[in-house]
């Protein structure tokens, strides 16, 4: 209690001796007294009391007109409790105390135990109304600073909505391919269909911004119509057209059924692996009933439950993560983990296709460990098709690059329309 600040306030030198060692002996050894209530007024105004013991009849100014002039001091919901002095405990007196803002009696003469509990009672009050108060201001904080983020959230919404929408509608996107070859003979046997924005954002970001308000399987559905539209122009008629989607988009089977009747060439649908999936038997139905489309799936290696996605999907194609094949040809633990997925592989059926192949030495240790298809900057880069006519059907690497259609070469950081690292 040696913390609680207490104001006794009383023209008569005995009255304030005899109360300070009476509280001194409970423990209140922070008081200060006044003979004046005008000096009590002014002192508070440098330092704040927790409860005040005041004498009602004083010369000066009289109890009353100081529990008037403390009401204009205080806060409107501030707490400071007054325990008044008075040889008169009469009814009237008590009353218009109470009414001018006291909240309790001390009646003349003192007695020991009553005061001791009577200030302890009101002391302890006015701790918890402190702390009830201080909590309060920093709930007010919190709920201020809680309005403005959600507002600010909210304007980021509409922000990253107009935005998207605006992506869309005037289709500032456009699709660019990279071709996937064989690793012994370096024929080209698809291209994967990738998407670059107009305005130079990392597609990934793009796609989680557009995912994160809701838009993401429209910007995914317009970015496969953009490149299916566009390999049915200019892609050569051979091979397969292998295009990113979500399980939201595979599971959307009428919506995503209209657009792949635009494709002129095989599709594979490639389901990526950052993005977990809630239902294998649904996932397993939408395909089938697509008749006309193979699946693959992307990054293994890199995201949730790759080999339950494998497994439970049972796909044409697998497709391994770039952090599998970057430099596999100096570590052996890389190297016996795709030699394990190799036999996997001709043992349920699916093939291979390695991503990111960028050096002779990945290329040839990936051959070496039978896996039978890549991707990568050393095969072939994703590019935008030109009006020019497509080359012949069976392009063949010369030496360590690929001969493809007429296209020219896309900016390197261009990722799948789902946001997995470009091959």
């Amino acid at each position: 209690m040696e913390t609680v600040r207490i104001f006794i306030v009383d023209d008569e030198e005995a009255n304030i001796q005899l109360l300070q060692r009476i509280l001194e002996r409970v423990g209140f050894t922070n008081v200060r007294s006044f003979r004046d209530g005008n000096e009590m007024l002014a002192a508070m105004d440098g330092d704040a009391p927790d409860l005040v013991v005041l004498d009602l009849h004083m010369p000066t100014i009289d109890g009353f007109a100081v529990l008037e002039a403390m009401r204009g001091k205080l806060d409107e919901d501030e707490y400071l409790p007054v325990i008044v002095l008075t040889a008169d405990a009469g009814r009237e007196t008590r009353s218009r105390a109470l009414a001018g803002g006291a909240n309790d009696f001390l009646v003349k003469p003192f007695d020991v135990d009553e005061v001791r509990l009577r200030v302890r009672n009101l002391a302890q009050t006015r701790l918890l109304a402190r702390t009830l108060r201080d909590r309060n201001i920093d709930l007010a904080a919190e709920v201020a600073a809680h309005v403005r983020d959600s507002e600010r959230e909210r304007q980021r919404q509409m922000d990253a909505r107009a935005r998207i929408t605006q992506i869309i509608e005037a289709v500032e996107f456009s699709p660019v391919f990279q071709p996937i070859v064989t690793l012994t003979a370096g024929r080209v046997v698809g291209y994967e269909a990738l998407t670059r924005f107009a305005d130079g954002t990392r597609p990934d970001v793009v796609f989680a911004e557009a995912a994160r308000i809701g838009l993401g399987t429209d910007l995914e559905a317009a970015c496969l119509s953009a490149a299916l539209a566009t390999s049915a122009r200019s892609l050569p008629r051979h091979g397969w057209l292998s295009v990113n989607v979500s399980p939201t988009l595979v599971l959307d089977t009428e919506r995503l059924g209209r657009l792949l009747a635009a494709a002129r060439l095989p599709i594979v649908l490639e389901i990526t692996e950052h993005v977990p999936i809630a239902d294998y038997a649904a996932i397993r139905s939408a395909i089938a009933s697509l008749h006309i489309v193979r699946s693959a799936i992307d990054d293994a290696g890199a995201g949730f439950s790759s080999f339950r996605h494998i497994l439970e999907l049972r796909p044409h194609f697998v497709k391994l993560d770039v952090g599998l094949v970057h430099t596999i040809e100096d570590d052996p633990a890389r190297q016996a983990l795709v030699s394990g997925m190799a036999y996997f592989a001709t043992r349920t059926g699916c093939e291979l296709i390695a991503e990111g192949i960028e050096t002779t030495a990945e290329r040839d240790t990936l051959r070496s460990l039978d896996v039978g298809l890549g991707q990568g900057y050393l095969l072939g880069r994703p590019a935008a098709v030109e009006a020019s006519p497509p080359t012949s059907e069976g392009a063949v690497l010369s030496g360590d690059r690929a001969a493809r259609p007429a296209v020219r070469p896309a900016r390197p950081l261009v990722t799948t329309p789902r946001g997995a690292r470009e091959p």
